[in-house]
């Protein structure tokens, strides 16, 4: 499992785990995974014949985290937030930070075909409220609310 190093205030740093989202979008397997980059990957219903891609979204030093992953046509919608690495983020703060919420589209080749990212203030504790039904969503929440909690 890859991981994301969080940091609280005073600057430690904690590792969570990322996530991986699924959807089946016409006749095609779509994962997408969060972290330092974006992994999405796509293959037929017999799970062969795939292929991986990775997209950034600011391009500068980031940790992204997928709120949702959607059919759009024949390909697939990845939505979720990015936030600045430093040696102060991304932060374990329950408050709102500043960050960008990312819509990318690709294709059924796995091209990235359309993106939107704008600035926001956002909270982990909302981002993880409008995913309650993901697994695993859930399993980062939950990581991220003990180390947010601190010992």
């Amino acid at each position: 499992m890859a991981e994301v190093i969080w940091r609280s205030n005073e600057g430690a740093g904690t590792a969570l785990p990322t996530t991986t989202q699924v959807a089946v979008c016409a006749n095609q397997v779509w994962t997408a995974q969060d972290g330092y980059q974006i992994a999405v990957g796509g293959s037929d219903l017999s799970l062969q014949g795939g292929w991986q891609a990775e997209a950034a979204v600011s391009g500068g030093a980031e940790a992204n985290l997928i709120a949702g992953l959607s059919c759009s046509g024949a390909g697939v919608s990845v939505s979720g937030y990015s936030f600045g690495v430093s040696a102060q983020g991304p932060a374990l703060s329950r408050g709102q930070v500043d960050a960008s919420a990312f819509d990318i589209v690709f294709d059924a080749r796995g091209t990235e075909v359309s993106r939107s990212v704008k600035p926001v203030k956002v909270s982990v504790p909302e981002i993880c409220s409008a995913g309650r039904g993901n697994v695993s969503t859930q399993r980062f929440c939950e990581a991220w609310g003990k180390a947010a909690s601190g010992p």
